[in-house]
């Protein structure tokens, strides 16, 4: 749960194999980037952040992390989501 907090400060979720995880497991459908390897994960800081600044790529998928937050992880647009579920059988 501490995802949300770290897209608020402004910080990138990078995952570990996020692109192996269970389809159902959390957090589901983030825009992020997925790495394999320590080599991997400094390559990939390195082309995010140039001069202890982000680059525009850092910016766009942290862009893409807020929304993805706003629109799919607060409480609010889960209980949407789960009404919308309960719905469809009632």
């Amino acid at each position: 749960m501490r995802h949300y907090e770290i897209i608020a400060a402004g910080t990138l979720l990078l995952f570990r194999d996020y692109n192996q995880k269970p389809n159902f497991c959390s957090p589901q459908n983030l825009p992020t980037i997925s790495y394999s390897s320590k080599r991997e994960l400094k390559k990939i800081i390195k082309s995010l952040v140039r001069k202890n600044n982000p680059t525009q790529d850092y910016l766009d998928l942290l862009d893409a992390q807020r929304k993805w937050l706003e629109n799919t992880g607060t409480t609010t647009a889960r209980a949407e989501n789960v009404l919308k579920i309960i719905k469809q059988f009632v």
